[in-house]
């Protein structure tokens, strides 16, 4: 229950042209239908004079500003004098917050006051503004934007122009804005220029200008803390600064996997109340060297395949995916592998387990993970060698418009692990059967013989390119000889961007970065329009 002593402001107000009384708290404003007249306005009044009210958390209040309204009384006296004027003092006041429309879209409301005086109205707005400002909130005021104008369907500029900008300046955050020239733009900025002005760091453009930001960002991280080289057992140091992503790219995985949807308005809306959530971030190393980071998908073999296809068809915008797609499984490629990996020791956590990450998720603020922990020193390891269509590394789940529960729907943001998914040798028709249950809400995709899966902390990865054990044939001179056949090798999808060296070691490390997001809310459980908080007026009432 809200303690009375946290009532910052209290005060009847004209809203719809309704009497109401608006209480400001540390933690939210109330507002409701009042049975009494504005001459009670210096009573304290108690909370039975509610009949219907409403509840904005200070967090999502996105902006208040002040609102240029006539009004009735200087209309009267404007129309005797046959003259239309608006009083200079501003008696208004507009309160823009975030509104939910439904499929986790967000959109920003506009809630007007009416104040019985100016200086009322001055106090309405330097208070909310106070708390606005306060650093518990962790409000964005300067960020460094890097726009891709050449991803997805090439609109990133027009939509930051239109869309984002203009939610940027009203809730008074200011933003530099780089448009990159070539591939590495971003990530070649943020490794030699100053960044100790900003408060964040984000993108418009898809999974790969995401990627950018954060390999550049990290590997200057460790470049600061003296980090220059590094193995699975280095403790790796958690950036200053936040990351951000709005959708204008192809897939959006990230983005839709932290929001819920791919539009641009929304993600905008959770950058400007600061709100962040940990996410995983797994380190890719050949023996002392760490190559890159991933952070939602790394896969070799079938979609490492259709990456490299794909680049060769951007003119084709998204669909070149599926039509690199389309090539590769009529062909039906196998790759053959050793891959030894350390599995959760948690039983209870499982890619299989059902379980869904959602906005305040108990899995992740529940499991701890200590960085300095021994990985070599384990004799945990297993070993899976066999021979597989697809590999795939997924520390996020993934989603995305064709596959809204994810690549894997149980994974988190940040449980510490990633999930292995194995798709053995098998027929065309079954592999497509089995891609085809990821686009499906009810379906487990996992549910196959050759489908393997492994929720793990650490893996190693070794391809096999030579197999001297395939048949025997006859030399010229009738002797029998060993043929030895040559292995296809691939290259790695590593989040959207390609990667060439086969052999590799990766570890999770746990909430490495801090991104602009909530996580997705689950619309179960969201609070009606109306005020079920906890606030001191609503409680008494009920």
């Amino acid at each position: 229950m809200e303690a009375a002593d946290n009532v910052l402001l209290k005060t009847v107000l004209i809203h719809n042209k309704k009497n109401c009384l608006v209480t400001l708290f540390s933690t939210h404003i109330c507002w409701g239908l009042t049975s009494c007249g504005a001459d009670a306005i210096g009573q304290y009044l108690e909370p039975f004079y509610y009949q219907r009210h409403e509840s904005v958390p200070i967090q999502e209040i996105i902006a208040i500003t002040p609102e240029k309204i006539q009004h009735a009384q200087e209309k009267k006296q404007n129309a005797s004098l046959g003259i239309e004027l608006i009083s200079l003092e501003t008696r208004s006041f507009c309160l823009h917050v975030v509104k939910r429309v439904g499929g986790h879209r967000w959109r920003v409301r506009k809630v007007i006051f009416d104040c019985p005086d100016g200086q009322a109205c001055g106090d309405w707005i330097d208070a909310v503004q106070s708390r606005l400002n306060s650093k518990e909130y962790g409000r964005p005021k300067h960020l460094l934007t890097f726009i891709n104008p050449f991803g997805g369907k090439r609109k990133a500029v027009k939509i930051y122009e239109e869309k984002i900008e203009p939610l940027f300046y009203l809730a008074g955050i200011a933003s530099e804005v780089i448009v990159t020239e070539r591939a590495n733009h971003a990530h070649d900025y943020i490794l030699e220029e100053d960044l100790r002005h900003y408060d964040g760091i984000i993108c418009v453009g898809g999974d790969g200008m995401f990627a950018e930001l954060l390999n550049g960002l990290l590997r200057r991280t460790q470049q600061d803390a003296g980090i220059h080289d590094a193995n699975q057992e280095t403790k790796l140091v958690n950036p200053r600064l936040k990351l951000g992503v709005i959708p204008g790219g192809s897939t959006d995985a990230v983005v839709y996997t932290t929001c819920g949807i791919n539009d641009p308005v929304t993600s905008a809306l959770h950058i400007i109340i600061g709100e962040t959530v940990g996410v995983d971030v797994c380190s890719i190393h050949q023996e002392n060297q760490i190559l890159r980071y991933c952070v939602s998908m790394l896969a070799y073999g079938y979609f490492g395949d259709v990456l490299i296809d794909s680049e060769k068809h951007r003119w084709m915008g998204p669909k070149r995916y599926d039509w690199s797609g389309f090539k590769r499984w009529c062909k039906k490629f196998v790759y053959e592998a050793e891959i030894s990996y350390l599995e959760c020791p948690d039983t209870r956590h499982h890619p299989r387990d059902g379980s869904r990450c959602f906005a305040g998720c108990e899995i992740c603020n529940s499991i701890q993970h200590s960085e300095g922990e021994s990985l070599y020193s384990d004799d945990k390891w297993q070993t899976f060698q066999g021979r597989f269509i697809s590999f795939q590394s997924i520390t996020m789940p993934c989603r995305c418009d064709l596959s809204p529960n994810g690549v894997s729907p149980s994974q988190h943001l940040s449980n510490g692990y990633t999930d292995l998914i194995i798709a053995k040798e098998c027929s065309q028709v079954d592999f497509l059967r089995h891609m085809w249950r990821v686009k499906s809400k009810t379906t487990d995709q996992f549910d196959f013989d050759f489908v393997e899966v492994h929720r793990v902390k650490a893996f190693k990865f070794r391809p096999i390119l030579e197999d001297g054990e395939d048949e025997e044939n006859d030399d010229s001179n009738g002797r029998q000889r060993l043929r030895t056949r040559q292995l296809r090798a691939s290259s790695w999808n590593c989040d959207g961007e390609v990667l060439t060296e086969g052999f590799i070691d990766v570890k999770v490390h746990h909430q490495l970065i801090k991104l602009f997001a909530r996580n997705i809310e689950d619309e179960r459980q969201l609070k009606t329009d109306f005020c079920e908080t906890s606030c001191y007026s609503c409680s008494a009432r009920r």
